[in-house]
């Protein structure tokens, strides 16, 4: 979800050098080293989140998840699941889903997911799955899912409109996608509060819980600094036939949640 890096350290020994974290986006290997890195942190990633989202990611997924309005019987799907905790949360907002899919590219995190299952599907008439692959070439036929959700992904794919491209590929014309993600606030004060949390204390988290990863925490902030959630999201989903209509944010703004609907006619 938050933090990502390379598998590998450079000369220098660090995970990213100085002048990729000044372009992280544009590092022609990006994918990969999100991949590995996560494979790395995936026993530590729930507790990270926990303490560097300040106890608040919880609450974000779980408004996420009412933000879709799923209804009984419905198909989801939550794209980058990590550790599975955002289709706990749907299964939690709705109890009688027909089925949820989660895909990442991250066997180990799936592994966790998994395990996490039996604790958030008490009914077996849920279909669970879990997946390793690409969000960018979805293993999943056209219009097949009712909602979708993707929490902390986007701004680490290769190339998020592709993602979000097929996300919308494979939801129903009028069904949900709901897009958690970073984002820089509107006003100000939100805005040098996010930064400093993210170039210190974000950082600093990191390296206290993260034994011997800390270095590739230095990924967050300049990740984020390139990536401004709200507009370059809304824009994407109106180019992949989605109609933005709802934004949340959180903790100072920095984090967004945002809902759009597959345009009807749409394939």
């Amino acid at each position: 979800m938050l933090l990502v890096g390379e598998n590998r350290r450079n000369a220098s020994g660090a995970f990213w050098s100085r002048d990729e974290l000044h372009e992280p986006h544009s590092v022609a290997d990006k994918a990969v080293r999100v991949r590995r890195m996560f494979d790395r942190i995936a026993r530590q990633y729930d507790r990270l989140n926990h303490w560097l989202s300040l106890g608040q990611d919880r609450r974000w997924r779980r408004r996420s998840a009412a933000m879709a309005q799923l209804q009984a019987g419905e198909r989801v799907l939550d794209v980058c699941c990590g550790t599975g905790d955002l289709a706990a949360a749907a299964v939690e907002n709705q109890p009688a889903l027909r089925m949820v899919a989660g895909i990442d590219f991250s066997p180990r995190m799936l592994e966790l997911a998994r395990q996490k299952q039996k604790h958030f599907t008490p009914s077996s008439r849920i279909e669970m799955q879990w997946i390793c692959g690409d969000a960018e070439k979805l293993p999943f036929d056209t219009a097949s899912f009712d909602a979708a959700f993707c929490g902390f992904g986007l701004r680490n794919l290769q190339h998020p409109a592709i993602g979000i491209r097929e996300i919308a590929r494979v939801v129903r014309p009028g069904g949900r996608f709901v897009a958690l993600e970073f984002a820089w606030p509107e006003d100000r004060l939100g805005r040098w509060t996010s930064g400093a949390y993210l170039r210190c204390m974000a950082p600093l988290l990191g390296r206290c819980l993260s034994s011997g990863n800390g270095d590739a925490y230095a990924y967050l902030p300049a990740s984020v600094a390139k990536f401004n959630g709200c507009i370059l999201i809304e824009q994407w989903m109106r180019e992949a036939g989605l109609t933005p209509l709802d934004a949340t944010r959180f903790m100072f703004g920095m984090v967004v949640a945002m809902l759009g609907r597959k345009n009807d006619g749409e394939t």
